[in-house]
């Protein structure tokens, strides 16, 4: 009983629905003037006139005020919805009980308007509530006749069920439709939304994983990224666990068909139709394979980075329906991911140095301020190496500018050459260039340095002309934060005068400190 009524007080939402209200208006108004004009014109007595102009006004004007008090949330309070209930069951009998003094058929025309009104706004269990009520008091007044030969003559009561009861069902089949692509619109234009402002390719992967778990009935679901002929998933939901990346083979997969072919695939029953693709079922997440599988290109005019798929272990769980919102989705994800990559790309570009690619004096600062502040967080030590290319005017007026300009990238080169993933080389200035070492020691900087050093001296070099260039040669200083320095100016300006006076001892030297230099030294020997 408790279930019956939650079910019979949950009203559908009528925001949702105001549309389909608008054409019962508009057919109301008609119906009224259509009675209003009859009674004028038509009726044969003016009993009948004003019975039909008095029930035109009252069923216009009803529709009306209903429409106007929708707005106010009126058909949430339970009185009012037992006041509508009520006066839709004596509309519905009364122009069934008119109709033999007005306009033929004109009762089945209201009495489908109600129906069709009672079912949007209050339910379908309100309607059936509705029909009975009207059957049920209809029923003495309309006995049952039989059909004959020549006339089939339906009962009024059994037929007013029997549209009733299609009526509604029909509607209540449209409403929840109607509903559900609402529903996944409103999680378009969200998900739209919110990717308009995601600059980052991981937040692409969690709006689009919400919006797969909101609008999908998926029991699985995959992102994946075109990744040297492999496809990369970076987000692999299976029933209700995430599990690690990780690299998957294209061929002979629903995947690679997706990727080769460019365009989307539905699978309603992967043990029937895996074959005839040529498909080799394969299991990702947990061992057990999916049922049905559905799966879309993350593509762009100008690329395609990967695909977006979902399964269910359920046969036919998906329909067009659903691929025509995962292709929407997918289309989204990829105009975003396009953004977030060229974002990244000048992002990256406006911290480079134009000619060599490393970074330029105001982001090596910043990143040098970061890496610091990460040290004493982490109570780690970190180095910096300053170094300058010795008589580096001499390349310029000897042999060119351009020729100058090969040797600052080449330089760029041979350091990144020796380099971890986490330090950091950057132009200071002209011929100058600074290399940031996390959690390195001087000695480890210093053996660093020394690689830089040697490296440089296999460097081949030539002119416009094909001749070959002397290597250049570097000078450069060390120093360690915090152990030397508890800020980063003061780390600049301590390495920036060790490399000062490594080029005052004769150029082509290490300068780090002097109880380090000597250790090292002495190691050398």
């Amino acid at each position: 009983m408790k279930y019956f009524l939650n079910r019979l007080l949950r009203f559908p939402d009528i925001e949702k629905n105001q549309r389909l209200l608008l054409p019962i208006l508009l057919s109301s108004a008609g119906i009224g003037v259509l009675l209003c004009i009859y009674g004028l014109t038509e009726a044969p007595s003016d009993t009948q006139r004003w019975m039909n102009v008095v029930s035109g006004l009252v069923l216009f004007g009803y529709f009306l005020v209903q429409n106007f008090l929708l707005k106010a949330e009126w058909h949430h309070n339970p009185v009012t919805s037992v006041v509508v209930f009520l006066l839709s069951i004596t509309f519905v009998v009364w122009f069934n009980l008119i109709e033999p003094y007005t306009i033929r058929w004109i009762h089945l025309a209201v009495t489908t308007l109600f129906f069709i009104n009672i079912t949007i706004i209050m339910g379908r269990w309100w309607a059936y509530g509705v029909l009975a009520m009207v059957v049920f008091l209809l029923s003495p007044l309309f006995p049952f006749q039989i059909w004959t030969p020549v006339y089939v003559a339906w009962d009024r009561p059994l037929s007013l069920m029997l549209s009733g009861i299609i009526i509604n069902e029909t509607f209540h089949w449209m409403i929840k439709r109607i509903e559900k692509q609402v529903e996944r619109l409103e999680i378009i234009n969200q998900m739209t939304r919110s990717l308009a402002f995601s600059i980052e390719p991981s937040q692409v992967n969690s709006l689009m994983s919400s919006a797969i778990q909101s609008a999908l009935n998926a029991d699985t679901y995959y992102i994946g990224f075109l990744e040297n002929h492999a496809l990369r998933l970076v987000l692999l939901y299976d029933d209700g666990e995430f599990f690690e990346d990780q690299h998957v083979e294209l061929e002979n997969t629903f995947s690679g068909w997706v990727v080769v072919n460019q365009r989307s695939l539905l699978v309603r029953d992967i043990d029937r139709e895996a074959k005839g693709l040529g498909i080799t079922l394969r299991s990702i997440g947990r061992p057990e394979h999916s049922r049905s599988w559905m799966g879309a290109p993350l593509q762009t005019h100008e690329k395609l980075y990967g695909m977006v798929a979902v399964a269910s272990y359920k046969v036919n769980a998906f329909n067009e329906s659903d691929l025509e919102l995962l292709e929407s989705f997918a289309q989204q994800a990829a105009i975003s991911l396009e953004n977030a990559y060229h974002h990244q790309e000048v992002e990256t570009r406006s911290m480079q140095d134009s000619l060599t690619t490393a970074l330029n004096h105001g982001a090596f600062l910043q990143k040098l301020s970061e890496e610091a502040q990460k040290a004493l967080r982490g109570a780690y030590p970190l180095s910096l190496i300053m170094l300058d290319i010795d008589h580096f005017k001499e390349y310029n007026d000897r042999y060119g500018h351009l020729a100058g300009d090969q040797v600052l990238i080449e330089l760029t080169r041979h350091i990144q050459r020796y380099l971890k993933s986490t330090d950091w080389v950057g132009r200071w200035g002209g011929e100058e260039f600074a290399v940031i070492l996390p959690n390195a020691t001087i000695p480890q900087a210093w053996g660093v340095a020394r690689r830089i050093q040697k490296s440089l001296t296999r460097m081949t070099l030539k002119d416009r002309e094909g001749n070959p260039i002397p290597a250049p040669t570097v000078s450069q200083g060390i120093a360690c934060f915090p152990q030397e320095a508890d800020e980063i100016y003061a780390l600049i300006d301590l390495a920036d005068q060790r490399l000062y006076r490594a080029k005052s001892r004769g150029r082509d030297q290490i300068e780090a400190p002097l109880a380090t230099s000597e250790i090292i030294e002495d190691e050398l020997a």
